[in-house]
């Protein structure tokens, strides 16, 4: 789990550690990476100091993503309280000590934690804009964690499609166990000439992610699927979506294996591999889970170098935190245009 640190001296540093560790562990860990000796450690903990130094993590109540504060002993600064946690008492308390206020305010003109501004220091306001610059720290450093060292997260995710036919016509069949009916779109219905078998007493609305009318069924057409032909009902909806979906109660009926080592679907002994990204229809293509880029069509000047971000979102972040707008641009590019997340990276730049 990852714990934020915080020094007496508006330091901010966050480690990856094990709920199973010790304090005494912990203290050890925090002089190699903190560069404190271990005897002047005191550790705070929602305003507790915790001074067994057998007791784990998990037993001091400690939770991914809170904030511990480090007193060291020969600083005459009074301690600040965890910042996350029971955030409201324990934020109020630490802006009621003015020498650590006085290096918060420090730290923003020197644009260690841009976003802050220079509002009053007691505000609700600024209170909840410090929480929430921490909060997006340990967002930041959690995505590049990922990103590191789970790439494949951030990549794009392919349905799983087969080839089949009904009533001798080609089809794609997007396969989804998470489906309860194998449905059709009324468009492909009367493509495949199965309309004339509508049973229009089965109406009604499908209910899930969404809502779609449901017109009617088609209680048994022969379904060709490998070499094997195989006998299925169908739920025919409106709409314009997945053509064909082969859901759970066919997979259940024939027994049908889902298997992604192999990457095929598995009936009756044969396997039927699913269909590349190359063959897959549009609309089973998954978007990426990067947040989408914040385009707008902006007129840049002769001067500027052609940029399809925001120029209003460029000037504020130049603005914000005093980088250059190349600068700039680059993190706008590596956030995908979240403004939130190019801050952060903007910021940990200037830490560097």
């Amino acid at each position: 789990m990852q714990i934020t640190f915080v020094l007496d001296n508006g330091q901010l540093n966050t480690i990856d550690v094990d709920k199973s560790l010790n304090i005494s562990s912990l203290k050890a860990l925090l002089e190699s990476e903190m560069k404190i000796p271990r005897r002047e450690i005191v550790l705070i903990y929602n305003g507790k100091e915790i001074s067994n130094n057998d007791l784990t993590l998990e037993h001091a109540g400690i939770s991914n993503f809170d904030v511990i504060t480090i007193r060291r002993k020969q600083s005459q600064i009074p301690s600040a309280p965890n910042v996350t946690g029971s955030n409201q008492n324990t934020l109020q308390n630490m802006l009621q000590n003015p020498e650590l206020m006085r290096q918060f305010q420090q730290m923003i003109s020197n644009q260690q934690m841009p976003g802050l501004g220079t509002n009053d220091s007691m505000s609700l306001d600024y209170q909840k804009r410090l929480e929430e610059n921490i909060r997006m720290q340990n967002v930041q450093q959690n995505m590049e964690l990922a990103m590191e060292y789970y790439p494949e997260m951030f990549g794009s995710i392919t349905m799983l499609y087969v080839n089949c036919q009904v009533n001798g016509i080609n089809i794609k069949a997007f396969v989804d166990s998470g489906a309860q009916m194998t449905i059709l779109n009324k468009q492909t219905a009367e493509r495949l000439g199965l309309m004339e078998l509508l049973d229009t007493r089965y109406q009604g609305k499908a209910v899930g992610v969404g809502t779609a009318n449901i017109i009617g069924r088609i209680h048994a057409a022969t379904l060709k699927i490998g070499n094997q032909h195989l006998m299925c009902s169908f739920t025919v909806m409106e709409g314009q979506g997945v053509e064909f979906l082969f859901g759970l109660d066919m997979l259940k009926r024939h027994q049908a294996k889902i298997d992604l080592e192999k990457n095929c679907l598995n009936i009756n002994g044969e396997e039927i591999h699913f269909l590349p990204e190359s063959e897959i229809p549009l609309s089973g293509l998954a978007k990426s889970p990067l947040p989408s880029p914040q385009v707008k069509d902006h007129p840049t000047s002769s001067s500027s170098k052609s940029t399809s971000f925001d120029e209003d979102t460029i000037q504020n972040l130049i603005n914000l935190t005093g980088a250059g707008r190349d600068n700039v641009i680059e993190a706008l590019k590596l956030a995908q245009g979240n403004p939130d997340l190019a801050v952060s990276y903007l910021m940990e730049l200037h830490n560097k």
